[in-house]
């Protein structure tokens, strides 16, 4: 029962499965499309001054995907439920108003909803080439590392070659030094770490909650990493030189910058919603309706008299 004053019979049963699952769906579909939309529009380190400090370890942005998606749904359903029970009201003139009100915000709400459903609805029509995409910043952002270590390599070889002039006996051991400098401990526990993540990546669905967020995170991968080497790669030590002479280039990687920026730009794009998402929004109206018209309003009590509503 979800109101006192329900009748309980097999039509109202009916139709509460129904207008359920019909708003499920909807809300699932545009909750996936509302990832998209935060995801291109946001950046986590954007967000990240908002956050109170209790919840300062949480991603800013999964916390404002969850707490859009959880105050949308509380609505809908409240305004649902005082659309019903009002319905319930002994006093037809005094329950009539509010179940107009809250049937029409009920259907606002849904209106709005069909922006992000309309956004998945892309999402899906993208589907090979965004995978496509991600698959190659995934092979992208594997290769940072296994490159960086071969740029150390180089550089420690190139060093050795012509320190000797410089370092003598030493060149060895200060080769050692700048490959230490160059290749911190800690830098195998994080090469392990993102192979990890990133073999978690391989398997990416457009139907997860989460793949939005973990999309933008594998785009930004090899950039962001790319990044922290070249940081690292600054670091010579003197009379370090390449073999033509010049000082050694720090850490250089193929980025993938482009296709980031393609999709970025894809996600933050708002789709006029069309008439699969009108087809969508009158399914889920036809079913409410349903719903309402199930519901049994009771006797209305006027001046002592009993009168059918």
């Amino acid at each position: 029962m979800i109101g006192k004053g329900y009748k309980a019979n097999n039509k109202y049963g009916v139709a509460l499965l129904f207008t359920g699952l019909a708003l499920l769906s909807f809300f699932y579909i545009s909750f996936l499309g509302l990832g998209y939309l935060l995801e291109g529009f946001f950046d986590s380190e954007d967000l990240s001054s908002l956050m109170p400090s209790f919840m300062s370890e949480a991603d800013p942005l999964l916390v404002l995907y969850a707490t859009i998606s959880l105050v949308y749904l509380i609505l809908v359903c409240v305004m649902l439920y005082v659309m019903c029970s009002s319905k319930s009201k002994r006093n037809k003139r005094k329950g009539r108003p509010v179940e107009i009100v809250s049937g029409l915000i009920t259907f606002i709400l849904l209106v709005i909803g069909c922006v992000p459903f309309m956004k998945f609805l892309s999402i899906i029509e993208n589907k090979s080439s965004l995978l496509d995409d991600v698959a190659n910043m995934r092979k992208s952002a594997l290769d940072v590392d296994a490159d960086y270590l071969n740029y150390v390599k180089k550089r420690v070889d190139c060093f050795i070659k012509n320190g000797n002039k410089y370092y003598g006996s030493n060149t060895k051991a200060t080769a050692k030094s700048l490959k230490r400098r160059l290749i911190p401990l800690n830098n195998k526990k994080i090469r392990k770490e993102r192979e990890i993540w990133l073999e978690e990546m391989a398997d990416v669905s457009i139907w997860n909650p989460c793949t939005a967020h973990n999309v933008k995170a594998i785009m930004k991968a090899s950039e962001t990493w790319t990044k922290e080497y070249s940081e690292l790669s600054s670091l010579r030590y003197k009379h370090e030189r390449s073999t033509s002479g010049e000082p050694y280039p720090s850490f250089e990687h193929k980025s993938s910058a482009s296709n980031r920026d393609k999709w970025i730009e894809e996600f933050k794009k708002i789709e006029i919603p069309d008439r699969r998402a009108w087809a969508a929004l009158g399914i889920v109206v036809i079913m409410i309706f349903s719903l309402y018209r199930s519901i049994e309003r009771p006797h209305n009590i006027i001046s002592g008299t009993h009168q059918e509503s």
